[in-house]
């Protein structure tokens, strides 16, 4: 069986010791303030955590770019050209153009490559959610798996990741297109919370909306507490926007609540950052179908 080479992009928010123990890679995509140009690193290698949040807090806008093809081209060419399968799962199409790049260039490798199977996963999910999907691609692989099975599964199975996230400030989702200038303004004098999950096209979507910040994060893990299956054979991914102190709390709290296995906490990197801005919070696990949260609902908070 050839072997597998699993990668994600700057939104799976997985730090270096995960990624270098399952053996994952990931695509950097961009971002850019003060007419500097960054790559989008997960091992914040190019400016820190405090020179990031600091800009975002400053009023700065930060704004972020897809993967390059070029940059795709390089990494997959070198894996198959190892003799590698290459399966990515990708941010949403909703969120990043990236893994629309990715398929043309797999499309393109595949006459260069033909005895080599090349998969691109939408997974619908962002920060530690894609993160949580491409940790269990890894283990996957590492069971023996092959590239399509490993493709198969995640595309029948990602709408089951329980994906569930908060916002301190709409001032920033505003700023990144990603919120009506009215709504945040009347949601932050009213010291209103969205409290967010990702739709059936992976856009983050207000669900529901709480009045003031420990109410939201009491929302999260109710929401999880609902949705989980068997926690006890799955870890709860808990992402912060240099928060930790508030991501240590959901940890405590929903570890008391549920018997999941264990629980891994990280920052939301810079593209998630950027977008959602300081503050925000994200708890993910495997769980109920989230598409059922869609079939007799409408959009609580716009």
């Amino acid at each position: 069986m050839k072997k597998i080479q699993i990668f994600s992009d700057s939104c799976c928010d997985l730090d270096t010791k995960i990624r270098k123990d399952f053996g994952i890679e990931y695509l950097k995509m961009g971002i850019s303030y003060d007419d500097k140009v960054f790559n989008a690193s997960l091992d914040w290698d190019e400016y820190s955590v405090d020179d990031l949040y600091g800009t975002l807090r400053s009023g700065t806008r930060v704004f972020t770019a897809q993967v390059h093809a070029d940059q795709i081209r390089e990494r997959f060419t070198a894996c198959l050209s190892a003799g590698m399968d290459v399966v990515y799962i990708a941010a949403p199409l909703a969120l990043s153009a990236s893994v629309e790049a990715a398929r043309g260039v797999a499309r393109a490798l595949k006459t260069a490559f033909p005895d080599n199977e090349i998969y691109i996963v939408d997974s619908l999910s962002s920060t530690l959610g894609l993160g949580l999907l491409t940790v269990d691609a890894a283990k996957m692989r590492d069971k023996g798996k092959s590239a399509k099975e490993i493709a198969e599964y995640f595309e029948k199975n990602k709408y089951n990741l329980v994906h569930w996230t908060t916002v301190d400030d709409l001032q920033y989702l505003k700023r990144a297109g990603r919120v009506k200038a009215s709504a945040a303004f009347f949601a932050n004098v009213l010291n209103l919370k969205p409290v967010m999950t990702s739709d059936m096209n992976g856009m983050n979507f207000a669900y529901a909306k709480a009045k003031g910040r420990k109410k939201a994060m009491s929302m999260l893990i109710d929401h999880i507490t609902a949705e989980v299956i068997n926690p006890e054979n799955q870890t709860v991914y808990i992402s912060h926007a240099d928060c930790y102190e508030d991501a240590l709390f959901l940890k405590e709290e929903i570890m008391q609540k549920v018997k999941f296995r264990d629980c891994y906490i990280n920052y939301m990197g810079p593209i998630l950052g950027a977008s959602a801005g300081p503050g925000s919070l994200g708890m993910f696990c495997m769980g109920k179908d989230r598409r059922k949260l869609f079939e007799n609902e409408t959009a609580k908070y716009s």
